[in-house]
Protein backbone atom coordinates (compact mmCIF):
# COMPACT_ATOMS: atom_id res chain seq x y z
CA UNK A 1 0.00 0.00 0.00
CA UNK A 2 1.53 3.32 -1.13
CA UNK A 3 0.18 6.74 -0.29
CA UNK A 4 1.47 10.30 -0.22
CA UNK A 5 0.27 13.65 1.01
CA UNK A 6 -3.10 13.38 2.75
CA UNK A 7 -4.17 10.11 1.15
CA UNK A 8 -3.90 8.06 4.31
CA UNK A 9 -6.93 5.77 4.74
CA UNK A 10 -9.65 7.07 7.06
CA UNK A 11 -10.48 4.60 9.83
CA UNK A 12 -12.43 4.57 13.09
CA UNK A 13 -10.73 6.29 16.02
CA UNK A 14 -8.80 3.97 18.31
CA UNK A 15 -10.31 3.48 21.74
CA UNK A 16 -7.39 4.17 24.04
CA UNK A 17 -7.98 4.31 27.78
CA UNK A 18 -7.09 7.67 29.29
CA UNK A 19 -6.35 6.22 32.73
CA UNK A 20 -5.96 2.83 34.33
CA UNK A 21 -8.29 3.53 37.28
CA UNK A 22 -11.54 3.26 35.34
CA UNK A 23 -10.42 0.38 33.15
CA UNK A 24 -11.43 -3.00 34.68
CA UNK A 25 -8.71 -4.82 32.75
CA UNK A 26 -6.07 -2.38 33.96
CA UNK A 27 -7.35 -2.73 37.55
CA UNK A 28 -7.13 -6.50 37.31
CA UNK A 29 -3.54 -6.24 36.05
CA UNK A 30 -2.68 -3.91 38.91
CA UNK A 31 -4.23 -6.25 41.49
CA UNK A 32 -2.37 -9.23 40.10
CA UNK A 33 0.92 -7.34 40.01
CA UNK A 34 1.33 -7.50 43.79
CA UNK A 35 1.36 -11.30 43.80
CA UNK A 36 3.70 -11.25 40.81
CA UNK A 37 6.35 -9.61 43.02
CA UNK A 38 7.10 -13.07 44.39
CA UNK A 39 5.35 -15.63 42.23
CA UNK A 40 5.54 -15.79 38.45
CA UNK A 41 2.60 -17.13 36.49
CA UNK A 42 2.74 -20.87 37.23
CA UNK A 43 -0.13 -21.33 34.81
CA UNK A 44 2.28 -20.43 32.00
CA UNK A 45 4.13 -23.07 30.04
CA UNK A 46 7.61 -21.66 30.61
CA UNK A 47 7.24 -21.61 34.41
CA UNK A 48 5.95 -25.19 34.52
CA UNK A 49 8.72 -26.39 32.21
CA UNK A 50 11.37 -24.75 34.38
CA UNK A 51 9.93 -26.32 37.54
CA UNK A 52 9.79 -29.78 35.93
CA UNK A 53 13.37 -29.45 34.69
CA UNK A 54 14.58 -28.46 38.17
CA UNK A 55 12.67 -31.35 39.73
CA UNK A 56 14.10 -33.90 37.34
CA UNK A 57 17.63 -32.65 38.02
CA UNK A 58 16.93 -33.14 41.72
CA UNK A 59 15.75 -36.71 41.07
CA UNK A 60 18.94 -37.50 39.16
CA UNK A 61 21.14 -36.00 41.88
CA UNK A 62 19.41 -37.92 44.69
CA UNK A 63 19.55 -41.18 42.74
CA UNK A 64 23.26 -40.80 41.98
CA UNK A 65 23.99 -39.85 45.61
CA UNK A 66 22.37 -43.08 46.87
CA UNK A 67 23.67 -45.36 44.12
CA UNK A 68 26.34 -47.95 44.90
CA UNK A 69 28.45 -49.83 42.35
CA UNK A 70 26.74 -53.04 41.37
CA UNK A 71 23.29 -51.85 42.41
CA UNK A 72 20.43 -51.17 40.01
CA UNK A 73 20.30 -47.60 38.71
CA UNK A 74 17.46 -47.25 36.25
CA UNK A 75 14.67 -48.52 38.51
CA UNK A 76 15.42 -46.12 41.40
CA UNK A 77 15.88 -43.30 38.89
CA UNK A 78 12.50 -44.01 37.30
CA UNK A 79 10.74 -44.17 40.69
CA UNK A 80 12.40 -41.01 41.93
CA UNK A 81 11.65 -39.19 38.68
CA UNK A 82 8.00 -40.24 38.81
CA UNK A 83 7.61 -39.12 42.42
CA UNK A 84 9.32 -35.76 41.81
CA UNK A 85 7.16 -35.22 38.73
CA UNK A 86 4.04 -35.77 40.84
CA UNK A 87 5.22 -33.25 43.42
CA UNK A 88 6.33 -30.69 40.83
CA UNK A 89 3.20 -30.70 38.70
CA UNK A 90 0.90 -30.73 41.73
CA UNK A 91 2.84 -27.83 43.28
CA UNK A 92 2.65 -25.86 40.03
CA UNK A 93 -1.12 -26.41 39.92
CA UNK A 94 -1.39 -25.20 43.53
CA UNK A 95 0.77 -22.12 42.89
CA UNK A 96 -1.19 -21.39 39.71
CA UNK A 97 -4.36 -21.31 41.80
CA UNK A 98 -2.77 -19.42 44.70
CA UNK A 99 -1.37 -16.76 42.40
CA UNK A 100 -4.90 -15.54 41.71
CA UNK A 101 -5.71 -15.08 45.40
CA UNK A 102 -2.59 -13.46 46.80
CA UNK A 103 -2.86 -10.00 45.23
CA UNK A 104 -3.41 -8.19 48.51
CA UNK A 105 -0.92 -10.09 50.67
CA UNK A 106 2.65 -9.11 51.40
CA UNK A 107 5.73 -10.86 50.08
CA UNK A 108 6.44 -12.69 53.39
CA UNK A 109 2.90 -14.06 53.66
CA UNK A 110 2.92 -15.06 50.01
CA UNK A 111 6.27 -16.83 50.46
CA UNK A 112 5.10 -18.72 53.55
CA UNK A 113 1.80 -19.78 52.00
CA UNK A 114 3.54 -21.00 48.86
CA UNK A 115 6.21 -22.82 50.88
CA UNK A 116 3.73 -24.55 53.21
CA UNK A 117 1.55 -25.38 50.23
CA UNK A 118 4.44 -27.17 48.52
CA UNK A 119 5.26 -29.02 51.76
CA UNK A 120 1.63 -30.11 52.06
CA UNK A 121 1.66 -31.42 48.50
CA UNK A 122 4.89 -33.32 49.21
CA UNK A 123 3.45 -34.81 52.43
CA UNK A 124 0.23 -36.00 50.75
CA UNK A 125 2.07 -37.53 47.80
CA UNK A 126 4.66 -39.12 50.09
CA UNK A 127 1.87 -40.85 52.02
CA UNK A 128 0.37 -41.99 48.73
CA UNK A 129 3.73 -43.17 47.38
CA UNK A 130 4.44 -45.15 50.57
CA UNK A 131 1.03 -46.79 50.37
CA UNK A 132 1.43 -47.68 46.68
CA UNK A 133 5.10 -48.62 46.48
CA UNK A 134 5.43 -50.33 49.84
CA UNK A 135 8.92 -48.90 50.27
CA UNK A 136 10.45 -45.43 50.42
CA UNK A 137 11.26 -43.46 47.37
CA UNK A 138 13.93 -40.79 46.94
CA UNK A 139 16.80 -42.92 48.20
CA UNK A 140 15.44 -44.75 51.26
CA UNK A 141 16.33 -48.44 51.54
CA UNK A 142 13.65 -51.13 51.57
CA UNK A 143 12.31 -51.67 55.03
CA UNK A 144 12.97 -48.12 56.26
CA UNK A 145 10.30 -46.79 58.55
CA UNK A 146 7.58 -44.48 57.31
CA UNK A 147 8.65 -41.60 59.55
CA UNK A 148 12.13 -41.49 58.09
CA UNK A 149 10.67 -41.60 54.60
CA UNK A 150 8.31 -38.67 55.26
CA UNK A 151 10.95 -36.63 57.09
CA UNK A 152 13.46 -37.11 54.29
CA UNK A 153 11.01 -36.13 51.57
CA UNK A 154 9.73 -33.10 53.46
CA UNK A 155 13.26 -31.98 54.29
CA UNK A 156 14.40 -32.16 50.67
CA UNK A 157 11.21 -30.55 49.41
CA UNK A 158 11.34 -27.75 51.97
CA UNK A 159 14.99 -26.94 51.25
CA UNK A 160 14.61 -26.95 47.46
CA UNK A 161 11.31 -25.01 47.64
CA UNK A 162 12.82 -22.33 49.90
CA UNK A 163 15.83 -21.87 47.61
CA UNK A 164 13.66 -21.81 44.50
CA UNK A 165 11.17 -19.32 45.96
CA UNK A 166 14.02 -17.06 47.05
CA UNK A 167 15.52 -17.16 43.56
CA UNK A 168 12.10 -16.46 42.04
CA UNK A 169 11.58 -13.52 44.40
CA UNK A 170 14.90 -11.94 43.41
CA UNK A 171 14.23 -12.53 39.72
CA UNK A 172 10.69 -11.13 39.87
CA UNK A 173 11.81 -8.11 41.90
CA UNK A 174 14.51 -7.38 39.31
CA UNK A 175 12.01 -7.76 36.47
CA UNK A 176 9.55 -5.38 38.13
CA UNK A 177 12.35 -2.88 38.70
CA UNK A 178 13.23 -3.02 35.00
CA UNK A 179 9.57 -2.65 34.07
CA UNK A 180 9.16 0.31 36.44
CA UNK A 181 12.21 1.97 34.88
CA UNK A 182 10.81 1.34 31.41
CA UNK A 183 7.46 2.81 32.43
CA UNK A 184 9.22 5.87 33.83
CA UNK A 185 11.08 6.34 30.56
CA UNK A 186 7.80 5.79 28.73
CA UNK A 187 6.19 8.56 30.77
CA UNK A 188 9.16 10.81 30.03
CA UNK A 189 8.89 10.02 26.33
CA UNK A 190 5.17 10.77 26.39
CA UNK A 191 5.91 14.09 28.11
CA UNK A 192 8.37 15.02 25.35
CA UNK A 193 5.68 15.47 22.69
CA UNK A 194 7.44 17.71 20.28
CA UNK A 195 6.07 21.28 20.62
CA UNK A 196 6.90 22.11 17.03
CA UNK A 197 4.96 19.02 15.87
CA UNK A 198 1.91 20.31 17.73
CA UNK A 199 2.36 23.85 16.42
CA UNK A 200 2.95 22.68 12.86
CA UNK A 201 -0.13 20.44 13.02
CA UNK A 202 -2.29 23.26 14.37
CA UNK A 203 -0.99 25.66 11.71
CA UNK A 204 -1.69 23.10 9.01
CA UNK A 205 -5.20 22.56 10.34
CA UNK A 206 -5.81 26.30 10.49
CA UNK A 207 -4.75 26.65 6.86
CA UNK A 208 -7.11 23.85 5.83
CA UNK A 209 -10.17 25.15 7.66
CA UNK A 210 -11.05 27.63 4.92
CA UNK A 211 -9.88 25.69 1.88
CA UNK A 212 -10.71 22.09 2.84
CA UNK A 213 -12.88 21.80 5.98
CA UNK A 214 -13.31 18.03 5.63
CA UNK A 215 -9.57 17.37 5.68
CA UNK A 216 -9.17 19.83 8.55
CA UNK A 217 -11.75 17.89 10.56
CA UNK A 218 -9.96 14.62 9.82
CA UNK A 219 -6.65 16.15 10.89
CA UNK A 220 -8.16 17.27 14.21
CA UNK A 221 -9.42 13.72 14.84
CA UNK A 222 -5.99 12.31 14.01
CA UNK A 223 -4.27 14.74 16.35
CA UNK A 224 -6.74 13.99 19.17
CA UNK A 225 -6.18 10.23 18.82
CA UNK A 226 -2.44 10.69 18.81
CA UNK A 227 -2.46 12.72 22.01
CA UNK A 228 -4.97 10.37 23.65
CA UNK A 229 -2.58 7.48 23.08
CA UNK A 230 0.39 9.52 24.29
CA UNK A 231 -1.43 10.35 27.54
CA UNK A 232 -2.62 6.80 28.22
CA UNK A 233 -1.21 4.89 31.20
CA UNK A 234 2.09 3.22 30.22
CA UNK A 235 1.03 -0.16 31.64
CA UNK A 236 -2.16 -0.31 29.54
CA UNK A 237 -2.01 -2.71 26.62
CA UNK A 238 -3.72 -2.07 23.30
CA UNK A 239 -4.58 -4.29 20.31
CA UNK A 240 -2.00 -4.32 17.55
CA UNK A 241 -4.70 -3.02 15.20
CA UNK A 242 -4.99 0.13 17.35
CA UNK A 243 -1.22 0.66 17.27
CA UNK A 244 -1.26 0.36 13.47
CA UNK A 245 -4.20 2.77 13.27
CA UNK A 246 -2.33 5.25 15.44
CA UNK A 247 0.66 5.01 13.11
CA UNK A 248 -1.55 5.70 10.10
CA UNK A 249 -3.06 8.75 11.78
CA UNK A 250 0.37 10.09 12.72
CA UNK A 251 1.62 9.63 9.16
CA UNK A 252 -1.50 11.33 7.81
CA UNK A 253 -0.71 14.41 9.92
CA UNK A 254 2.91 14.48 8.79
CA UNK A 255 1.82 14.00 5.17
CA UNK A 256 -0.26 17.18 5.39
CA UNK A 257 2.89 19.07 6.37
CA UNK A 258 5.47 17.40 4.11
CA UNK A 259 3.25 16.79 1.10
CA UNK A 260 4.87 14.87 -1.75
CA UNK A 261 8.18 14.66 0.14
CA UNK A 262 6.71 11.90 2.32
CA UNK A 263 5.86 8.59 0.70
CA UNK A 264 4.81 5.59 2.80
CA UNK A 265 4.75 1.98 1.70
CA UNK A 266 2.89 -0.54 3.88
CA UNK A 267 3.67 -4.24 3.47
CA UNK A 268 1.57 -6.07 6.05
CA UNK A 269 1.07 -9.84 6.07
CA UNK A 270 -2.48 -11.15 6.22
CA UNK A 271 -1.72 -13.38 9.22
CA UNK A 272 -0.67 -10.55 11.55
CA UNK A 273 -2.43 -11.02 14.95
CA UNK A 274 -4.18 -7.65 14.87
CA UNK A 275 -6.28 -8.35 17.98
CA UNK A 276 -3.27 -9.35 20.11
CA UNK A 277 -2.60 -6.98 23.01
CA UNK A 278 0.81 -5.27 22.83
CA UNK A 279 2.56 -2.50 24.80
CA UNK A 280 1.50 0.93 23.50
CA UNK A 281 3.67 3.16 21.32
CA UNK A 282 6.16 0.55 20.16
CA UNK A 283 5.84 1.44 16.45
CA UNK A 284 4.81 5.12 16.29
CA UNK A 285 8.06 6.47 17.86
CA UNK A 286 10.03 4.58 15.21
CA UNK A 287 8.00 6.25 12.47
CA UNK A 288 8.52 9.61 14.16
CA UNK A 289 12.28 8.99 14.15
CA UNK A 290 12.14 7.93 10.51
CA UNK A 291 10.59 11.27 9.58
CA UNK A 292 12.48 13.66 11.88
CA UNK A 293 15.90 12.03 11.49
CA UNK A 294 15.43 10.93 7.90
CA UNK A 295 12.79 12.35 5.57
CA UNK A 296 12.78 15.86 7.02
CA UNK A 297 16.52 16.30 6.47
CA UNK A 298 16.35 15.37 2.77
CA UNK A 299 15.29 18.11 0.31
CA UNK A 300 13.64 15.56 -1.97
CA UNK A 301 12.12 13.56 0.88
CA UNK A 302 11.81 9.82 0.48
CA UNK A 303 9.83 6.67 1.21
CA UNK A 304 9.24 5.16 4.65
CA UNK A 305 8.59 1.44 4.30
CA UNK A 306 6.77 -0.48 7.05
CA UNK A 307 6.93 -4.28 6.80
CA UNK A 308 4.94 -6.44 9.22
CA UNK A 309 5.04 -10.22 9.19
CA UNK A 310 4.95 -13.35 11.33
CA UNK A 311 8.12 -15.39 10.95
CA UNK A 312 9.30 -18.29 13.09
CA UNK A 313 6.56 -17.85 15.68
CA UNK A 314 7.20 -14.17 16.28
CA UNK A 315 5.68 -10.91 15.06
CA UNK A 316 8.22 -8.69 13.34
CA UNK A 317 7.98 -5.09 12.12
CA UNK A 318 10.72 -3.44 10.09
CA UNK A 319 10.74 0.30 9.41
CA UNK A 320 13.17 1.57 6.77
CA UNK A 321 13.82 5.15 5.74
CA UNK A 322 16.46 7.12 3.83
CA UNK A 323 18.68 9.46 5.82
CA UNK A 324 21.60 11.80 5.33
CA UNK A 325 24.80 9.82 4.68
CA UNK A 326 27.00 10.94 7.55
CA UNK A 327 29.36 7.98 7.67
CA UNK A 328 31.06 7.60 4.28
CA UNK A 329 33.95 5.58 5.70
CA UNK A 330 31.81 2.70 6.91
CA UNK A 331 29.42 0.47 5.05
CA UNK A 332 27.33 -0.23 8.12
CA UNK A 333 27.11 1.04 11.67
CA UNK A 334 25.18 -1.05 14.19
CA UNK A 335 22.95 0.36 16.90
CA UNK A 336 25.62 -0.12 19.59
CA UNK A 337 27.80 2.50 17.88
CA UNK A 338 24.85 4.67 16.98
CA UNK A 339 23.74 4.85 20.59
CA UNK A 340 27.07 6.34 21.62
CA UNK A 341 26.51 9.41 19.47
CA UNK A 342 22.73 9.68 19.86
CA UNK A 343 22.21 8.69 23.48
CA UNK A 344 21.12 12.25 24.31
CA UNK A 345 18.84 12.64 21.33
CA UNK A 346 15.20 11.75 20.92
CA UNK A 347 16.30 8.91 18.65
CA UNK A 348 18.43 7.31 21.35
CA UNK A 349 15.72 7.76 24.00
CA UNK A 350 13.06 6.20 21.78
CA UNK A 351 15.18 3.18 20.84
CA UNK A 352 16.23 2.56 24.45
CA UNK A 353 12.69 2.97 25.71
CA UNK A 354 11.18 0.55 23.20
CA UNK A 355 13.94 -2.00 23.74
CA UNK A 356 13.56 -1.89 27.52
CA UNK A 357 9.77 -2.15 27.43
CA UNK A 358 9.87 -5.11 25.05
CA UNK A 359 12.41 -6.81 27.30
CA UNK A 360 10.30 -6.11 30.40
CA UNK A 361 7.11 -7.45 28.80
CA UNK A 362 8.49 -10.38 26.79
CA UNK A 363 11.94 -11.09 28.24
CA UNK A 364 14.48 -12.38 25.74
CA UNK A 365 11.64 -13.21 23.34
CA UNK A 366 11.15 -9.56 22.38
CA UNK A 367 13.64 -6.97 21.23
CA UNK A 368 14.71 -4.21 18.89
CA UNK A 369 17.58 -4.04 16.43
CA UNK A 370 18.60 -0.85 14.64
CA UNK A 371 21.11 -0.75 11.80
CA UNK A 372 22.39 2.23 9.87
CA UNK A 373 23.70 1.90 6.36
CA UNK A 374 25.11 4.75 4.30
CA UNK A 375 22.02 6.76 3.46
CA UNK A 376 19.62 4.25 4.99
CA UNK A 377 18.30 3.46 8.48
CA UNK A 378 16.44 0.28 9.43
CA UNK A 379 14.79 -0.56 12.75
CA UNK A 380 13.23 -3.97 13.50
CA UNK A 381 11.10 -4.86 16.51
CA UNK A 382 9.82 -8.33 17.35
CA UNK A 383 7.90 -10.23 20.01
CA UNK A 384 6.40 -13.74 20.28
CA UNK A 385 3.18 -14.27 18.34
CA UNK A 386 0.06 -15.30 20.19
CA UNK A 387 1.54 -15.41 23.71
CA UNK A 388 1.05 -11.87 24.99
CA UNK A 389 3.24 -10.11 27.54
CA UNK A 390 4.47 -12.06 30.55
Amino acid sequence: MLFAGGAAPRMRAADYSEGGAADPAAKARADGAAAQVLLPDFCARDAVFGAVLLGELLAVMVTLAEWRPGAALLTPLALNSLFVLWVTLSSCALLCWLGRHLAHLGAVVTFLLAWFGILTVSWILSELAWALAGEPLLGGAAGSDRGFFLLRNLGLTGLIAAMSLRYIYVQQAWRRQVLAGADARMAALQARIRPHFLFNSLNTIAALVASDPERAEGAVEDLADLFRAALAAPEDLAPLADELLLCQRYLALEALRLGERLQVRWILAEDLPREEAVPPLILQPLLENAIYHGIEGLPAGGTVQVTGQVVGGRVSFTIENPCVAELPAADMVEDRRLSASTSRSHLGIALTNIRDRLSAHYGARGGLEAVRLVGQFRATVWWPAGEGPR
